[in-house]
């Protein structure tokens, strides 16, 4: 498995020196629920400095019929940068590849919905080669999907999980600053709120940890990601330390223990 950086800032040399293996950028105007976003032209010149390190993309927001020209031009314009995959959200990012015959792998994203084999082997039949497993499935349950899967994964392994997101901007019409932590009155559980231009995420206010499985994960995953979200500079080089040579009891101390769906199914499964 590989260590890849979901960065909030540009310190990337320093990130490949702790350890990270390559980064996933979410794309400025085409992604949402993250602490930072990159240009075009930003990942460009990564690419262009940094021509061996994996460097792939994150598009993860629904797209409009206003927004698909510039999707195809920037599609276009990452195939020829050659990056290393797109992570997506939106069908027409499989549409647009099939109709530039594009050459960029695609990697499945949307964000509660890889939960079963058969859905990512339906988009391997489309041309999908890869997908970002949901944060709300058990240890036994990506065993499961690993061995009857025909793509490879990804899996979050530190970071805020995504729990909802809103296009109407719910901080500013109430005159309220972002980001707001708030608190839901009948669990008791905490909430990151981050108003943008794409509208208004939700993050669960506790990072996950992955690091209780990180031996598990390892046999059946491609990228584990490490998101920097709000974590400084030296903190977030720590983590990345202490997973290459891995130490849980050091990731614990630094982020919580937070092990989110791992050893617990979620209620909100579909059943039989």
């Amino acid at each position: 498995m590989q260590l890849l950086s979901i960065p909030t800032d540009h310190n990337f040399s320093d990130y490949l020196s702790c350890g990270v293996e390559g980064f996933l950028f979410p794309l400025k105007d085409f992604s949402c629920d993250f602490f930072s976003y990159f240009t075009l032209e930003e990942i460009a010149n990564f690419r262009k400095e940094k021509k061996e390190v994996p460097c792939f993309v994150i598009i993860n927001k629904m797209i409009e019929n206003k927004d698909v020209e510039k999707l195809r031009k920037t599609m276009v314009a990452l195939d020829q940068m050659k990056i290393d995959g797109i992570y997506f959200y939106d069908l027409a990012i499989l549409q647009i590849k099939k109709e530039e015959s594009l050459m960029v792998p695609l990697s499945f994203f949307q964000t509660h919905m890889a939960t079963n084999s058969e859905t990512l082997n339906f988009y391997v039949g489309q041309g999908v080669s890869g997908a970002f497993l949901s944060n709300e499935i058990t240890l036994e349950e990506i065993k499961q999907i690993s061995e009857h899967s025909l793509c490879s994964f990804t899996g979050l392994l530190v970071g805020y999980p995504t729990v909802a997101m809103s296009k109407r901007k719910l901080l500013s019409n109430l005159s309220m600053k972002s980001p707001l932590d708030i608190k839901e009155p009948v669990s008791g559980q905490n909430y990151l709120v981050l108003e943008q231009g794409e509208g208004t995420s939700f993050l669960y206010g506790k990072r996950l940890n992955a690091s209780s499985v990180y031996d598990s994960l390892r046999e059946v995953l491609t990228y584990g990601v490490i998101k920097q979200d709000d974590l400084d500079h030296d903190t977030y080089c720590e983590v990345i330390r202490n997973f290459k040579n891995f130490n849980q009891e050091r990731i614990d101390a630094l982020i919580g223990r937070n092990r989110g769906f791992f050893f617990r199914k979620s209620i909100y499964r579909v059943k039989k």
